[in-house]
């Protein structure tokens, strides 16, 4: 934790105003590039970030600061078929202790780059022969969250908030009519990871390091479902049974949005996302009380209000998730969870948003004083160029 005193260091406010001028300098290229194959875009997300609560030994949590991160992506497509794309991304805290530039065989782990770090989370060949058919390989982001305010997953949903990661893999999406859609993905997970797969699941066996995933999903409205879908998750020999021995990992998640207008443009949304593990981990190997009766179902859901007076959106969200549950960005193993959020769309490249919630535990850890209890917060800037 940092002291007091460094927690906000005016003399790094000063590489805000870089940030910003990086993303008008890309603008510009932007607008040259125009007429050619090639293009960039960035989006700079920034603001005030604050955490409090206490950790699992009875320690206070009261960590502060300015934080964001900053990502520029090019792309070229020299063929109708075929593109070539990238990304650039950057950590950076007021609190962080100084820079590091990442190659592109570093692997940060589950929580992604520290603030400071600068390196390459995207890079991959995408191959698109018609509407139907879109292959991307190479260091991708799949962002699969559900198409609410919170935007949220207990599936896979790379880079989320201002986190930095990535899959190595690729990833293959079919489009059997202009409503359904079907995704498959075959990854290659190092040791540490790139993206949210968290402890204890490990990828040092014969085997581990290979992973895939399938999802279903549909916009077709049924009555008021105008988004639902299926996921599963399969990693071989990555869920520990003991010491030396591993077994296959299994998540499967459904989800489903519900929708409907109120006005001329606002609109209610009710989202909810159910999830489950048939290869439950033992409770000493996740730390918990042996005795202890482990569910090993993931919950959330969330009401909207959407769109009021065309720029303004509201959301309160509710989560629940089992000490099982090991492969979301989003939501934390054995936690519960609550959170209220505020959206404000005031111009076509500037957003502001906000929320507040609370994590706490659900059952302790063992050797621990109590269960681990955090609020946190953030007041910040999105900005999109071009």
């Amino acid at each position: 934790m940092q002291p007091a005193s460094a927690r906000l260091n005016p003399s790094r406010l000063v590489f805000f105003a870089v940030l910003i001028g990086a993303m008008l300098a890309s603008s510009g290229v932007q607008s040259a590039w125009a007429q050619s194959d090639w293009s960039v875009t960035s989006h700079l997300r920034t603001g005030y970030y604050g955490t409090w609560g206490e950790t699992r030994d009875g320690s206070q949590i009261d960590d502060h600061s300015l934080s964001g991160r900053l990502r520029v992506r090019p792309s070229w497509q020299p063929v109708s078929w075929g593109s070539v794309h990238a990304s650039g991304a950057i950590r950076f805290a007021s609190t962080q202790p100084g820079w590091t530039v990442r190659g592109l065989g570093y692997y940060p782990g589950s929580g992604g780059y520290a603030p400071g770090d600068i390196g390459i989370d995207g890079l991959f060949a995408r191959w698109q022969p018609n509407k139907q058919w879109q292959v991307d390989a190479g260091r991708l982001r799949l962002g699969l969250g559900l198409p609410d305010l919170m935007g949220r997953a207990l599936h896979r949903n790379d880079g989320s908030n201002i986190a930095v990661q990535w899959t190595d893999g690729v990833h293959v999406q079919h489009r059997f009519t202009s409503h359904e859609t079907a995704h498959v993905a075959a990854f290659h997970t190092p040791s540490p990871p790139t993206t949210a797969f968290r402890s204890p699941l490990r990828f040092t066996a014969s085997g581990s390091s290979i992973g895939g995933f399938g999802l279903l999903e549909s916009t077709r409205p049924v009555g008021p479902l105008v988004h639902h879908g299926l996921h599963v998750s399969v990693l071989p020999a990555a869920a520990p049974t003991g010491p030396n021995s591993e077994k296959t990992y299994v998540a499967v998640s459904l989800h489903s949005m519900a929708e409907r207008a109120i006005g001329d443009e606002a609109r209610v949304a009710v989202a909810a996302e159910v999830g489950w593990v048939p290869t439950p981990l033992s409770n000493e190997v996740l730390g918990l009380n042996p005795d202890a009766t482990l569910d090993p179902i993931g919950l959330q859901a969330s009401l909207n209000l959407l769109d009021v007076g065309g720029a303004h959106s509201f959301a309160v969200q509710g989560g629940l998730n089992s000490p099982h549950w090991l492969i979301s960005t989003d939501f934390r193993p054995n936690d519960w969870m609550t959170e209220a959020r505020y959206y404000w769309r005031f111009h076509e490249n500037f957003r502001f948003d906000a929320r507040l919630r609370l994590r706490q535990e659900r059952w302790q850890q063992v050797g621990a004083v109590q269960r681990r209890t955090q609020y946190d917060t953030y007041i910040r800037l999105n900005v999109y160029l071009p």
